[in-house]
């Protein structure tokens, strides 16, 4: 019972606090304490957030570039009735 205590107790220290956020995953107490499925799964759960933070970046890059190079005067997205070309290299359709 003691034992159970001590990795409860070390997982709150390590991991179930806010503050520790950035630090990695303790997933050897995770396992002692919850077991092998339940480790696993956050060690699943820690990669995959990991990598859509990276997409995440990705997806800002690219926002920040088209709010930085959209022009006002874009006209050529159009024809004469108003209809919108979602292809611009397309745009002689008409």
């Amino acid at each position: 019972m003691r034992n159970v205590r001590v990795n409860g107790y070390n997982l709150y220290r390590n991991w179930a606090r806010f503050l520790c956020f950035y630090k990695e995953q303790p997933l050897n107490l995770v396992r002692k304490y919850y077991g092998e499925k339940i480790g696993i799964y956050f060690a699943w759960l820690g990669f995959y957030t990991e990598m859509l933070f990276f997409a995440a970046v990705m997806g800002v890059i690219c926002f920040t570039y088209g709010l930085l190079s959209y022009d006002d005067n874009q006209s050529h997205l159009f024809d004469n009735e108003g209809t919108v070309f979602l292809c611009h290299l397309h745009g002689d359709l008409g």
